[in-house]
This record gives structure tokens, sequence and C-alpha cells, in this order.
């Protein structure tokens, strides 16, 4: 029996202003397999989560995402406004 892929990416770009932000050559998330983003603040895991959920985000984005599931977050804190967390913390 072959496990379910719920998300597959493949060669996702992730650009702003002709500066490259992220890539990620491959991901395949399967029936079963929990995965966890980790990183500073500000350093774009919201950006990437918003654009696998297919949310308007202010980059340029290339590559392949295929999406046979439902996605959720949940936030960890407050919304003040329009800064992310890393940009709150930079000030």
């Amino acid at each position: 029996m072959v496990d379910m892929e719920y998300l597959k990416i493949n060669q996702l770009l992730l650009e702003y202003q002709g500066e490259k932000l992220l890539y990620a050559d491959k991901l395949n998330v399967q029936d079963g397999q929990r995965i966890g983003l980790i990183g500073n603040n500000g350093t774009g895991k919201t950006t990437l989560f918003n654009i696998i959920s297919q949310k308007p985000v202010a980059f340029n984005v290339t590559g392949q995402i295929q999406r046979n599931c439902q996605l959720v977050m949940v936030s960890q804190i407050i919304s003040y406004g329009k800064q992310s967390g890393g940009e709150r913390e930079r000030q």
C-alpha cells in the first residue's frame, strides 16, 4: 500500500526585488508524517506557510506546489498590526 502524498513541493523559489530569499528543491509530506518550521523571527516561516496555503504574498514565487489536503495555521502570537514578529523585534 502506498502512503497518500499530502503535499509536494518542487523547485520553489521565493524572490523579492531580484534577491533570492528561499529555495526548496524538494519537499514531500506523506500520510502519517508531521513537519515543523523552525527559525528565527523574520526568516520567512509564515511567508512559506502562506505560499503553501495559496495566500497572497508580496514576493515573486516560482515552482510547483501540489496540495492534497487542507492546511490550517494556528498563530502563537497576537497580531500587532501589519509588521511580522521579526520586524517588531528589529525596532
